[in-house]
């Protein structure tokens, strides 16, 4: 029964389909009679649902639907690849500086960071630095160094224009490069020039003529460039005085709007706007404002306050009281800053001997040491040149953190640890007294008084040699201290000092550093100087044994100042190092202008200087700069000075807008 049921339905599908497929054999023939074409015409189209198969009105709708989304999905990504957002010009932007402005003048700036910022945007100069480090022309096209090394001939662009519409010409270059070599003006820049003379050789050429080759000479071809129509009416005596120190007139991408001060005289701001004439990709942001305060908490709470959107400079330490991170950049730049940790040989024995420093190297654990002080805002470094340069190796031989091969390393030396325990102390209290008991006794009998005691403490020499030390020098003898006898009687306790200046940092490295000497045997004891004295009572003297300090870079690899022996007495070379090997290449390489050529030897001084282990290379602390996130295009990775963050100014913007592109 229920098959015949199942039979009859499907009997009844069957026989409906048959009629519909009967019903469109005949309206095809109906069709077809009307028009001798297969293909419909626009009003035939209309009745497409009436004249097919159900199956093909689905398969229509699918194909209909699959071209729809597929016109979509390319239309989305045509728009995608060719419609972006892009900067455009607009916006003030205002930055939070801590100090004031005083000269705004490429002849003193560097004196100043805040007068430093300044004439970064609003002067220009023959060669700059881009986001990487690398020198780059700004008013210079190009330069020419002939076969000997030491004269450079710079070519100048034709089309830049001063602030007051002026054009900027070869003659200012060399009003400018005069002033500077004026000891009227005292420059700051005077000393690095000593030596240069300048030539006028066309209209769009200047020659620098050098006593010597210096393969450097291009970086420090980076001063801005004053007006010399302006700037000639000034006598070099006035020229700290006169307003054009701070209302100054430039060629850069920023030119001087204004300045406001507060009752007190004192400025609270500049503003400074689009220069329209400049020569280069001109900047997207309109304004810029840049307001001043005495401290950097001040600074710190205008940012938390939101009344500025850039702080110029952050202490890492105070990172914390930063608020709303999450609606900063916290941008950190690699600045070229070295922390090291010097070995004077010449005030400590131990000290001379490279398998102790070699050691004491060891024993420090640098990336902990980084977390600790710095809380990791900057980077380890090994050698005396930094990764960016074009000299820096690669490969160096990094020192790492192995206290049981530096307690292997000294022990192999004959430094053997003494411990000295309380019944040491007994021993040598009551050796003592005893002692003092006997010369009662000699005064008292005066025959005695030239009889040597024979009187034994009953202690090993070693440390009968610590306690005769120790008391001297009125510390507590106990703990594990290492000792080494050079001969009869000639003992040294493996002590040493360290001085520090005053901040915070170096005050939290050489506690850490303290410790760890310690674990192997160390005797340490610290000193810390106040910052404006640490020149003047330490370095300039060389009265240290071990110091913890800072060695700043500058743009080229030229390292000549710090590990040439030259520089030993009253130079930057404060421990005295000295390597024949080492000075013959620093002055090949200073001297070679090719820079492969100059590459091959910086790669030999870094080794050899590592291999003499005459300091401990620790970190680099990164420049903190603090912007809000509508702040976009910084594009700095490395700066030599704190103006550098500015190098890409022009690429900085605030406002976008959709355009088409192809």
């Amino acid at each position: 029964m229920i098959k015949g049921a199942i039979a009859s339905l499907f009997a009844f599908f069957k026989k409906d389909s048959v009629e519909k497929e009967i019903n469109f054999d005949v309206n095809k023939h109906l069709v077809y009679s009307l028009s001798n074409k297969k293909i419909p015409s626009l009003k035939q189209l209309k009745h497409y649902y009436r004249v097919m198969l159900p199956w093909e009105r689905i398969m229509v709708f699918i194909c209909a639907v699959i071209i729809v989304c597929g016109l979509a999905f390319i239309s989305v990504r045509f728009l995608k690849n060719h419609i972006r957002l892009v900067p455009i010009v607009g916006g003030d932007y205002s930055e939070a500086l801590v100090g004031t402005p005083q000269y705004i003048n490429p002849l003193y700036d560097n004196l100043n960071d805040v007068d430093s910022d300044l004439a970064a945007l609003i002067y220009s100069r023959l060669f700059t630095y881009n986001e990487n480090g690398q020198l780059q022309p700004d008013l210079a096209i190009s330069y020419e160094v002939d076969s000997e090394g030491k004269n450079y001939t710079v070519t100048l662009r034709n089309d830049v224009k001063w602030h007051n519409g002026a054009v900027v010409t070869v003659d200012d270059v060399l009003f400018t490069f005069e002033a500077i070599k004026d000891g009227n003006y005292k420059s700051s820049l005077l000393n690095s020039f000593i030596g240069v003379e300048a030539e006028k050789v066309s209209e769009e050429k200047i020659k620098f003529s050098l006593a010597e080759p210096y393969a450097a000479f291009p970086n420090l071809l980076t001063f801005g460039i004053l007006p010399q129509e302006l700037w000639s009416q000034i006598s070099p005596e006035q020229a700290s005085l006169t307003e054009l120190n701070l209302k100054p007139i430039g060629s850069g991408p920023y030119q001087f709007k204004s300045l406001s001060k507060n009752k007190n005289g004192e400025i609270k701001n500049i503003v400074l706007e689009i220069n329209p004439d400049y020569y280069n990709n001109k900047p997207y942001i309109k304004t810029l404002t840049f307001k001043f305060f005495p401290t950097i908490q001040e600074a710190i709470d205008a940012l938390n306050n939101t009344d500025v959107d850039g702080l110029g400079y952050l202490p890492h330490d105070l990172l914390h009281l930063v608020v709303a991170k999450d609606s900063l950049n916290i941008h950190r730049l690699r600045q070229t800053q070295l922390s090291l940790l010097f070995f004077n040989q010449d005030k400590n024995r131990a000290l001379s001997d490279k398998t102790v420093r070699q050691a004491l190297a060891q024993a420090i654990n640098r990336p902990e040491l980084l977390g600790k002080v710095l809380q990791n805002e900057g980077y380890l470094i090994d050698g005396p040149m930094l990764p960016g340069s074009f000299a820096y190796k690669n490969d160096l031989k990094k020192i790492e953190y192995n206290i049981i091969e530096a307690t292997k390393i000294l022990a192999e030396g004959a430094w053997k640890k003494v411990n000295i325990t309380d019944k040491e102390k007994e021993a040598y209290k009551i050796w003592q007294e005893k002692k003092k008991i006997e010369e009662e006794n000699k005064k008292e009998d005066k025959n005695s008084k030239n009889k040597t005691s024979e009187l034994e403490s009953g202690l090993d020499p070693e440390t009968e040699y610590i306690f005769a030390k120790t008391t001297e020098e009125k510390s507590d003898p106990s703990g594990e201290w290492l000792i080494k006898k050079y001969k009869k009687n000639d003992y040294q306790i493996l002590s040493l000092n360290i001085k520090t200046s005053d901040s915070s940092d170096n005050g939290k490295a050489v506690e850490e550093i303290k410790s760890a000497w310690e674990k192997l045997g160390v005797r340490v004891n610290l000193e810390i100087i106040p910052a404006d004295s640490i020149q003047k009572e330490v370095i300039s003297d060389r009265n240290f044994e071990t110091l913890l300090y800072s060695q700043t870079l500058g743009s080229d690899p030229d390292a000549y100042v710090f590990w040439h022996s030259s520089q030993k007495d009253g130079g930057l070379n404060i421990i005295n190092y000295d390597n024949a090997e080492v000075d013959k290449l620093l002055e090949e390489a200073r001297l070679t202008i090719k820079v492969e050529d100059r590459f091959i030897k910086y790669q030999k001084i870094q080794e050899l200087i590592i291999q003499d282990q005459p300091v401990v290379f620790l970190y680099s602390p990164y420049y903190l700069y603090l912007q809000k996130k509508k702040v976009n295009g910084l594009g700095e990775e490395t700066i030599f000075s704190p103006s550098d963050r500015f190098n890409n100014i022009t690429s900085w913007y605030l406002k976008t807008s959709k355009r088409f592109v192809w």
